[in-house]
């Protein structure tokens, strides 16, 4: 992921409610269901950590909202729009996409793109010498005009590379929230 202004020193652009929970929108295809379940148990390491051996200073809670969630609730009108809002109402937001860039997950991400209190992060999980749909470079010619957007393109979904980016954008959480001056020599460069 790459921060497209050097001036950029805070990757949360919402505080965290006054109870610090901070709450995540995650955006895929069900084609990258197992991403979007590790993601979710590296946010569930990571709350259990801090719940652990964190000090009363540092007490958060991540909390990942996604269309899974949400499984019951789905009505037959407009399907999206109860996600769209849960995005546009998060801290931050994780776009996943792998071959193509999904309906639903597109409408999402033209919502956050109007909200620039939302931190919106993009992970392109690449296979070699996969060429981008229009989708696609239409979403990483966004990225490098946005000044909040973050975006990585990695090795396929499961690669080390594509770990590594879920791990990245939950270590930038936890350095916000944490205060921890070093964040800005781990995070993001430009793959």
């Amino acid at each position: 992921m790459t921060p497209s202004s050097e001036s950029t020193t805070k990757f949360l652009q919402r505080p965290p409610d006054r109870q610090k929970v901070v709450r995540v929108f995650l955006s895929s295809g069900a084609d990258l269901n197992p991403q979007r379940e590790l993601f979710r148990g590296m946010v569930d390491a990571t709350n259990k950590q801090f719940r652990d051996w964190g000090s009363r200073s540092r007490s958060f809670v991540i909390l990942v909202e996604d269309w899974e969630g949400h499984a019951a609730s789905r009505t037959p009108e407009h399907v999206n729009k109860m996600f769209v809002d849960d995005a546009t109402h998060s801290h931050a937001a994780l776009v996943m996409f792998a071959s193509d860039i999904r309906p639903g997950t597109q409408e999402e991400l033209q919502a956050l793109l109007k909200m620039p209190e939302v931190q919106l992060s993009v992970v392109w999980m690449k296979e070699p010498r996969q060429r981008g749909t229009a989708r696609i470079k239409q979403v990483l010619e966004l990225c490098r005009k946005g000044d909040r957007l973050l975006y990585e393109i990695t090795g396929p979904p499961g690669s080390n590379g594509s770990v590594v980016a879920l791990l990245k954008f939950i270590q930038a959480i936890v350095a916000d929230l944490t205060k921890d001056e070093t964040r800005k020599e781990v995070l993001y460069e430009l793959r």
